[in-house]
């Protein structure tokens, strides 16, 4: 066991590498939506968050790759023009990543372009590659332990979304709990522990988001904190893993106001204790913990104006 757990991205090196979301046993499990309100930023108002452009009936059911237009809020980080990470897509200028893809031996902004609306990444138009203005690591970042592992990342200049066919992935409302819930993460990392093959496709993973206990009794409280959400299954075989740092774990919620699912982003991915090991959860920022600061930052509309961290749901 690593005596901290392993950021599932980027390594403090000059090989950096890429790849996809590990996957060596992957089982259907029906999406169950949580029902309750999600934050619908008004700078999204000409398109709706969360909103998969595949219909849920086409999906690849236990499958490992996703379908083009499945996780339209999906992005990629790259350093250098080397993949070391995903991102998260929440308004047509901003996205939402992990802090440690940043500690890199080169932090300027310039060293830092974004990939959008991808399945393959080997094929990329010069309109789906955008440049970084400046990103935003959380006050808190800690890049020894990995605490308050965020980052805000703002374009040069924003997006088309509805000409580009990218969805901005749903805020989740202060405090709003997803424990049991089926959700996908998602990423271009390594399919399996200890390797830097990288893989050219976008990959998804079916997880449970775990009770806090069960969290805490995979994992300790020296690693599992109150900013922490865990999810994957005792088994182990399904999780993220390196390269796969600050993608997206989405969660399906029912919004009352127009019927439909909406894809709320749950967490961050963040860190863990390798790559599907048993009885070994991944480790995910709980987004709903920050969304005072995202608001601070970007002007984006969470519902939350102050930076208040709420009582822990779930």
């Amino acid at each position: 066991m690593h005596s901290l757990p392993t950021p599932q991205g980027v390594t403090m090196s000059l090989s950096h590498t890429s790849a996809v979301l590990l996957l060596v046993t992957v089982m259907f499990s029906p999406f169950t939506p949580v029902a309750g309100d999600t934050t619908l930023p008004t700078e999204q108002a000409a398109t709706a968050c969360g909103e998969s452009l595949v219909n849920p009936n086409n999906r690849i059911v236990g499958g490992s790759v996703a379908a083009p237009g499945e996780l339209p809020w999906q992005a990629g980080l790259e350093w250098l023009g080397l993949l070391i990470c995903g991102a998260t897509v929440i308004s047509p200028q901003w996205l939402l990543s992990a802090g440690h893809c940043f500690t890199t031996p080169v932090e300027s902004a310039w060293a830092f372009t974004v990939l959008l609306d991808l399945v393959n990444r080997t094929v990329v138009s010069p309109s789906h590659r955008r440049n970084v203005e400046k990103y935003v690591l959380h006050p808190r970042f800690d890049n020894v332990t990995y605490d308050h592992d965020l980052a805000l990342i703002k374009l040069d200049k924003p997006l088309d979304l509805v000409g580009m066919g990218i969805r901005p992935a749903c805020l989740p409302s202060s405090g709003q709990g997803f424990t049991g819930s089926n959700c996908i993460a998602s990423g271009w990392g390594t399919v399996q522990e200890g390797s830097d093959i990288k893989e050219k496709v976008l990959r998804k993973v079916d997880v449970v988001v775990q009770n806090r206990r069960a969290c805490a009794r995979s994992l300790s409280s020296t690693y599992f904190k109150s900013f922490h959400i865990c999810a994957g299954s005792p088994e182990g075989s399904k999780d993220s893993c390196k390269g796969d740092s600050g993608g997206p774990l989405v969660c399906p919620v029912q919004v009352t106001s127009d019927s439909q699912v909406h894809w709320t982003l749950a967490g961050v991915i963040s860190t863990g204790f390798g790559c599907g090991r048993l009885g070994k959860f991944g480790i995910y920022m709980q987004v709903g913990r920050y969304l005072g600061w995202i608001h601070r930052v970007t002007g984006v509309d969470t519902g939350v104006s102050e930076e208040i961290i709420p009582p822990v749901v779930g």
